[in-house]
């Protein structure tokens, strides 16, 4: 087996016992075991279990991202109809997981160290994000995207808490219906004063 199966192996078993149990429960034992590795083999690809853990936050967000923004372009042809869509993909992506609850936030909620590399990871996949939903505005020629990508995040959060807490996706076409709104109100209202977007904040972590 090559090194790059191996580190991939130690990845895939420490993504699967991260997200269903919380990376702090999880021992770097019990993933070396489940990944079919030493100890050594492990620390060899990871200087520590959180050089591991935020690898397992890059990687499941990298699958999630291109099922997303996949999805999305096969959902609507039109750019401007791929902010609103973006709800369908994130409902078919709930709906496709065993899901426990969002990574992102689930890992923001075990690191509140704020300087903490686990909780930077996941806060600079967060920006990711909102960066993405801020294009996608854009591309449909939205006004004031940047601050409505904020709200849209924060619906997006919201949608994936609630999943998690109702054991069903159907939260995030509730969020869909919000976002609409949200939307339809941006395009009637015409551009935003700059003096409005500049004060704007985003929303939580994704």
């Amino acid at each position: 087996m090559t090194p790059k199966s191996r580190r991939e192996d130690v990845i895939d078993a420490a993504a699967r016992l991260f997200y269903r149990e919380g990376i702090r429960s999880v021992g770097v034992d019990t993933i070396a075991e489940s990944a079919g590795a030493s100890k050594m083999t492990l620390y060899n690809h990871f200087p520590s279990k959180d050089d591991l853990a935020a690898a397992y936050l890059r990687r499941r967000d990298e699958s999630v991202h291109r099922f997303i923004e996949a999805r999305v372009v096969e959902l609507a042809s039109d750019p401007r109809d791929r902010p609103l869509v973006m709800f369908d993909a994130f409902a078919e992506q709930l709906e496709r997981d065993n899901y426990r609850g969002c990574h992102l936030i689930n890992a923001l909620a075990e690191f509140p160290d704020e300087v903490h590399l686990i909780r930077q990871t996941a806060l600079n996949l967060n920006d990711n994000w909102r960066a993405y939903i801020t294009h996608l505005l854009h591309a449909a020629h939205i006004p004031g995207a940047e601050m409505l990508a904020g709200q849209l995040f924060l619906l997006l959060e919201g949608a994936f808490v609630t999943a998690a807490m109702e054991g069903k996706p159907n939260s995030m076409h509730r969020a869909r219906q919000a976002a609409d709104i949200l939307l339809s109100h941006a395009r009637s209202a015409g551009p935003v004063p700059r003096s409005a977007a500049s004060g704007q904040t985003s929303g939580a972590g994704s």
